[in-house]
């Protein structure tokens, strides 16, 4: 994507457990709750000074710019770099609160903390096991070190107790939310993105079993929707070539001699 900045390849690699047009969605709610939350935060900056005023709208700017960001960038035809938008600012959040929590002390303790479950929530969403261990553990070393910071700076107590506390509220809502998220997952069948298991063949290959690579589910997929070579590879971004060797490897495991009975073999056996 033109204008996309360098991001760290832990922040692309790994493979995405929504379909693309989840992603989107998903980008562009948390795109309208992040508008939302600015407007909160000014009303409350307002209404309860904070002690670094400029910090604050310093932080109110930083959101506001890499959401108007993500707004723009999740409009872009490119599916794995919409992925990498999303993954950006969820971490983005994570961080951004912890900055709004060193400088914001004017509202009621439970109140701020309580917030992050919203990032919890964008965390799990997109990400599922995975993104609730590091909103987790995020939330464990940020409490830490902005503890840490009101203690030096501001001369406060370090809350142990209510590092601790929310700590293990957090560990206790993450599980809870993630088996939700696997149940929702499984009812709209993108559960095989999160643990892709081999389905056996009954009647193609002889018995053997089928593997298809995350790949080639998404060629199948858009062969089932009558998406011609040319098509699949400007969705996919790949060169026609490479979209003809997969649909062809996929009719030979399949035992298929056509794109229409590789598509009902592929039903048959609900790799679709």
């Amino acid at each position: 994507m033109r204008g996309m900045p360098a991001l760290p390849m832990w922040l692309s690699e790994n493979a995405a457990r929504l379909q693309p047009q989840q992603v989107r969605r998903l980008v562009g709610t948390m795109v309208i709750l992040r508008w939302i939350g600015l407007v909160w935060v000014g009303v409350l900056g307002i209404l309860t000074p904070p002690r670094y005023p400029v910090a604050l709208v310093l932080i109110i700017l930083g959101i506001g710019a890499y959401n108007g960001w993500a707004m723009q960038a999740v409009r872009q035809p490119d599916d794995a770099a919409v992925l990498r938008v999303a993954r950006l600012v969820t971490l983005l959040d994570e961080l951004t609160y912890f900055a709004f929590l060193a400088v914001f002390t004017g509202v009621a303790t439970s109140t701020v903390y309580a917030i992050y479950t919203f990032m919890l929530v964008e965390a799990i969403a997109l990400e599922g096991v995975q993104g609730a261990v590091q909103a987790v553990a995020l939330f464990g070393a940020g409490f830490g070190v902005v503890q840490g910071f009101r203690a030096a700076v501001m001369h406060g107590p370090f809350l142990n107790v209510d590092w601790l506390l929310w700590s293990l509220i957090f560990v206790f809502g993450a599980a809870m939310l993630t088996g939700v998220d696997r149940i929702l997952l499984a009812g709209t069948g993108s559960a095989e993105r999160i643990a892709p298991t081999p389905i056996p063949a009954s009647q193609p290959n002889g018995g053997r079993e089928i593997r298809l690579s995350e790949r080639e589910r998404e060629v199948l997929s858009l062969v089932a929707e009558g998406y011609s070579n040319v098509m699949i590879a400007a969705r996919l971004h790949l060169g026609e070539s490479t979209v003809k060797t997969h649909i062809e490897g996929l009719l030979a495991r399949l035992n298929a001699r056509n794109r229409a009975e590789a598509v009902a073999a592929a039903s048959r056996l609900h790799i679709l």
